[in-house]
């Protein structure tokens, strides 16, 4: 319980043409759970809308509401290769591991940067994947 890095990721966005999502934070896992439930139910209801992207790298910005903070999460896509320390295995087992497409939902510090951002807050424990 408490607030320790956890890693956590979707299983079932394959199967509807999305990438799954993967998380890693230093948080609570109940917070964990419920922001991929929201950021899923974005994809599920738009998948256009829940995210602007052009070519790959995908990127996008989603919101997401958490005991009355508004998170702006950040998207950015994950190859396989990225995920040697955190790896999706029931996904890749599932659909194949060339077949799941990753993006890593980050979450930035209260002032608003992410963490491959200068000044990110050292405090908050969150690897990237992304390159």
């Amino acid at each position: 319980e408490g607030d320790h890095l956890a890693f956590a990721y979707t299983v079932g966005l394959t199967a509807k043409n999305l990438p799954e999502l993967m998380i890693t934070f230093s948080a609570d896992v109940m917070f964990l759970a419920t922001f991929l439930e929201h950021i899923t139910k974005r994809f599920l209801e738009d998948p256009a809308g829940a995210f602007a992207h052009d070519d790959p790298p995908f990127e996008g910005r989603v919101h997401f509401n958490h005991q009355d903070q508004i998170y702006t999460v950040l998207l950015k896509t994950v190859t396989q290769d990225d995920t040697n320390c955190f790896p999706p295995s029931f996904a890749f087992r599932l659909y194949g591991e060339g077949n799941v497409g990753l993006m890593q939902a980050v979450i930035p510090d209260d002032q608003g940067r992410y963490p491959h951002e200068k000044d990110f807050d050292p405090r908050i424990i969150q690897p990237v994947l992304y390159g």
